[in-house]
This record gives C-alpha cells, sequence and structure tokens, in this order.
C-alpha cells in the first residue's frame, strides 16, 4: 500500500461549502488522482460537487484532504488556490515554549 498524504484544512467561507465554494475545491483538486475529501467519519471523492456538498460542511468546520503522496507538490499548489475557501489548521506553540512572564509593563 501507498503512502498517503493529509492535509487538514478549516472552512472559512462565512458560507461553508456552497456551491460555488465545492466547485473552487473540485476544480483544484479534482484533476489529482486519488484525492478524497474528509469530514469526520465520510469521506467523497475530490471530483464531484455534489457529493461534496453533500457532506453539510459549514464554516469552522475541519476538513482532511487525502491523496497520493506522490502528488503532494499537486496537492499543495491546489490547496494555495483555495486559500478563500479553506485554510491549514496551524498549532500554536505549547504551553511548554510559551513565553510566559516577559511582559514587563507596568
Amino acid at each position: 500500500m501507498s503512502d498517503v498524504v493529509r492535509r487538514q484544512l478549516i472552512v472559512i467561507d462565512p458560507l461553508g461549502l456552497h456551491a460555488r465554494a465545492a466547485a473552487a475545491v473540485v476544480a483544484a483538486l479534482g484533476p489529482i488522482a486519488g484525492v478524497v475529501i474528509r469530514a469526520g467519519e465520510r469521506a467523497v471523492p475530490a471530483t464531484s460537487v455534489l457529493a461534496l456538498m453533500g457532506l453539510g460542511i459549514e464554516a469552522g468546520d475541519v476538513i482532511v484532504i487525502e491523496g497520493p503522496v506522490e502528488a503532494e507538490g499537486a496537492i499543495a499548489e491546489a490547496l494555495a488556490t483555495i486559500s478563500a475557501v479553506a485554510q491549514p489548521v496551524v498549532e500554536g506553540p505549547s504551553d511548554d515554549e510559551g513565553h510566559q512572564g516577559q511582559s514587563s509593563s507596568s
């Protein structure tokens, strides 16, 4: 079994993945063979606008893009084109690495 690349995104479009946003996602990711979009336990191929809309993805929902590791570069490029719809989930620094107690204003 080949390796899989996964990217978590948060949907930022205020209307969620409505028809126009879903079409943009499919236009970007659909041409890449083997890419699926996951929302919770459900997954659909990145080639179907209707299937993607059927997931009922709303603003603030996290989706996972999965595809073959060989397509990692193409997936990254495609995700850059849909930044108005969804953006990568970024984890902040842990509390252990925080800069606590460095504020010196009185």
